[in-house]
């Protein structure tokens, strides 16, 4: 797992946010990857070298898988469905985040009296198949919990919910115990807390997570922040305005040589949410 290690522990200094136009190419639709429908949810898999996101694009959202030379090349290709019970027919489950110690979490749609909520579940391996695994009871419940980010050392999970019941979505945080449950959340603190809603986080390292909001300001609609957590608590969030359009972008993430992914539905893309891609030019950020 050291090459995965390896990205998770990139310190911000590395990831320069002044300088990103000079560094990356920039962003163009990943019309190899996209559909009509969203796509979204990108996701390094290290064992298995591959990019994982989320499509819509059978009706449910469910998780797809392209080899990294694939996508480093651009190369056009039938996009398989990974395998496994997380791609259940008939069951919307997706946004498969995973620890550089092993630990996977992704979404599910579960019954709770009279209506299904998302909540997250573990993501068990068998060979490059996703199983879902057993519900996380101590951040489910009747509400909306959906986005999962692990932090680098599989101590942290951080997630999207309405539980506050005030309409909005935040970020939770919960920490894992010694027997390996995770306790029951608490919000991040008013610094990534805003009147709109917050989404799509990813550790950038143990210390920074990057995330989506439509509440702090920025070009309209969602924009990409990224924050660092500093002297006991994370720091106001600086918007990467690399990735920002007047139009909804999240799901940023950075894949191990240095490609930045994120999700648009920016004018000129295939339908909804397209997966974007950055590339990092010859001499640019260091990995």
């Amino acid at each position: 797992m050291a090459a995965c290690s390896t990205l998770l522990a990139m310190p911000i200094d590395v990831f320069d946010l002044e300088h990103l136009a000079e560094m990356y190419d920039a962003p163009e639709n990943a019309v190899f990857l996209n559909s009509v429908d969203d796509d979204y949810a990108p996701m390094f898999d290290v064992l298995y070298h591959r990019l994982l996101f989320a499509s819509d694009r059978e009706g449910d959202s469910k998780t797809y898988a392209m080899s990294m030379d694939s996508l480093r090349h651009g190369a056009a290709q039938t996009v398989p469905l990974v395998e496994g019970s997380m791609n259940q027919a008939g069951t919307s489950r997706a946004h498969i985040a995973i620890g550089s110690d092993g630990t996977m979490v992704g979404t599910w749609w579960k019954m709770n009296r009279h209506r299904a909520y998302a909540g997250l579940v573990t993501v068990e391996r068998n060979g490059a198949a996703l199983n879902a695994g057993l519900p996380i009871e101590s951040v489910n419940g009747p509400f909306f919990v959906s986005h999962p980010a692990i932090s680098p050392d599989g101590s942290r999970l951080v997630f999207t919910s309405d539980r506050a019941g005030t309409g909005r979505l935040s970020l939770y945080m919960s920490r894992r115990l010694a027997g390996g449950q995770w306790q029951e959340p608490m919000a991040m603190g008013p610094a990534l807390t805003s009147a709109g809603d917050e989404i799509t986080p990813w550790f950038m390292s143990a210390d920074t997570l990057v995330f989506a909001s439509n509440g702090m300001g920025g070009k309209g609609g969602f924009d990409v922040f990224i924050s660092v957590f500093r002297d006991g608590a994370w720091q106001e969030p600086e918007p990467v305005e690399f990735c920002n359009s007047p139009f909804d972008d999240s799901d940023f993430v950075r894949l191990s040589d240095g490609t930045i992914m994120f999700a648009s539905n920016r004018p000129g893309g295939r339908g909804g949410l397209d997966l974007y891609i950055a590339r990092r030019r010859s001499g640019g950020a260091a990995q």
